[in-house]
């Protein structure tokens, strides 16, 4: 029997009336044989998991375990960085690189007292700062789509070491973003300087766009910074202590939602305890 007919098969055979399925089009391969988790719907509401594999008998417990355990990690994964990265990436920088340009140009002026000077070039300092980290933050989440785009549609499956690559990239993205939002919530007051005291000769667009980090948007930027903060000594660790930290949390983030999902599992004989 073809592969993928197989597959269909077996995830129709768990699936109740007026449900549909889906099988995640990420693959686990153990013993040359390709697992995959099957989520089972109704009115858009989950009502049933299962892993399924491309092997003609049934899964063993140990092979379920394995599989379960690496399969909803990992498509746990790229559902964050989807959501959370590319929801970032799409951040556009445009009005940060007007402003950079209209601070540079408003330095080159020799008339400029000291204050006046120290927050442009705060500010444009800042202001590049965010805007290298976000190239960088695009040219990893392409790389990483790359990636995903190959495991998906040329290789088949992923591996452990996909598995390490993907939660790296995560850190990295949070750590990224805990930077931009640090750097930004420390240049608050000086926006707020630029915009009632130096003439920038900014447009309404770009006048609005620098109101975002100013001190009125204080709250949002503050809860934004919360959001990739663990502990009280955050602003003291390493970017290392950081990227550790991001990937216990989501481990242990995962452990509970499979814990809470166990109950929806719906592979015949498997002792579901180990979650």
């Amino acid at each position: 029997m073809h592969k993928q007919t197989l597959l269909n098969k077996k995830a129709k055979q768990l699936k109740k009336m007026f449900e549909e399925y889906r099988i995640n089009p990420f693959a686990y391969l153990i013993n040359d044989e390709k697992y995959y988790t099957v989520t089972y719907k109704r009115m858009e509401k989950l009502k049933g998991l299962a892993v399924i594999s491309t092997k003609e008998s049934n899964i063993t417990q140990e092979e379920f375990v394995e599989a379960f355990t690496k399969l909803t990690f990992f498509v746990g994964l790229t559902h964050k960085i989807d959501v959370d990265g590319g929801g970032r990436i799409s951040t556009n920088v445009q009005y940060v690189h007007s402003i950079i340009n209209k601070l540079e140009g408003h330095l080159k002026k020799d008339h400029l007292h000291e204050k006046e000077r120290s927050v442009s070039e705060n500010v444009l300092s800042t202001f590049k700062q965010y805007s290298n980290m976000q190239e960088n933050l695009v040219d990893i989440y392409n790389e990483y789509d790359r990636n995903i785009k190959m495991i998906i549609g040329e290789t088949g499956y992923f591996t452990d070491d996909d598995i390490e690559e993907t939660l790296n990239v995560l850190a990295h993205f949070d750590y990224t973003q805990y930077k931009q939002f640090s750097i930004l919530f420390e240049v608050l007051e000086d926006v707020d300087y630029l915009l009632e005291e130096v003439s920038l000769k900014l447009n309404t667009d770009e006048v609005m766009f620098l109101k975002q980090f100013s001190s009125k948007n204080r709250g949002k930027l503050k809860k934004e910074l919360d959001a990739v903060s663990y502990r009280p000594d955050q602003n003291e660790i390493t970017e290392k202590e950081h990227k550790r930290t991001v990937k216990e949390e989501y481990t242990k983030n995962l452990k509970n939602l499979n814990h809470s999902t166990k109950k929806k599992i719906r592979n015949k004989g498997i002792d579901t305890t180990f979650l």
